[in-house]
């Protein structure tokens, strides 16, 4: 099987999926993990290490987040002819894994609603963000979002998944301030249809 992973930003993928993506490059399936927003080069380099690292593809569209999104709740995705092709190419030939939109991040939104239209919902499926997911404010959204839903896998990540924390060291802050042993406990990663 083919997986194409859309994260928004060079962590999600990792956060959301982590185990999921280790189980199944090691079953010998083709997984690509593509950043939208990976115009950060320090982020950027990230996303292509960790990919490195866990025996995936990557693909960087290049977009870059603006800084005023959060307030404006605006983060469209506007791809040159080129990004496009290469998109609706990756898009049609695998079983795409694209953010729920949990928590109200523009970006996430903005992801998940071009990229779901872009598949006319075929073949298409949806992972649940870390931490977004897990936030004790989120529980109710993610309690409603999940009504009407098809739960089609749930994995709980062991300790093997968290280190590859140390990859991402432009977002080291965020790692800095949630070790290993408490992202470890960030809940399910939850695939749902």
């Amino acid at each position: 099987m083919s997986f194409l992973i859309v994260e928004p930003h060079a962590d999600d993928a990792f956060l959301s999926l982590g185990g999921l993506i280790e189980t199944w490059v090691k079953r010998g399936d083709a997984v690509t993990i593509m950043t939208v927003y990976s115009g950060d080069a320090g982020r950027r380099e990230d996303a292509q290490a960790y990919a490195k690292a866990v025996g995936a593809a990557w693909y960087g569209v290049g977009l870059t987040g603006t800084n005023n999104a959060r307030e404006n709740g605006a983060a469209p995705c506007v791809f040159s002819p080129d990004n496009r092709s290469v998109i609706l190419k990756m898009l049609a030939e695998s079983i795409v894994m694209l953010p729920f939109g949990i928590g109200g991040h523009p970006e996430h939104i903005a992801v998940r609603d071009y990229f779901h239209e872009a598949c006319g919902g075929a073949h298409t499926f949806f992972y649940t963000e870390q931490p977004y997911s897990s936030k004790l404010k989120n529980q109710e959204e993610l309690t409603q979002r999940l009504q009407g839903k098809t739960i089609f896998y749930v994995h709980r990540p062991g300790a093997r998944k968290y280190r590859h924390v140390k990859l991402f060291k432009h977002q080291a802050k965020f790692f800095h301030f949630n070790p290993a042993e408490e992202l470890e406990m960030k809940g399910f990663e939850l695939v749902v249809y």
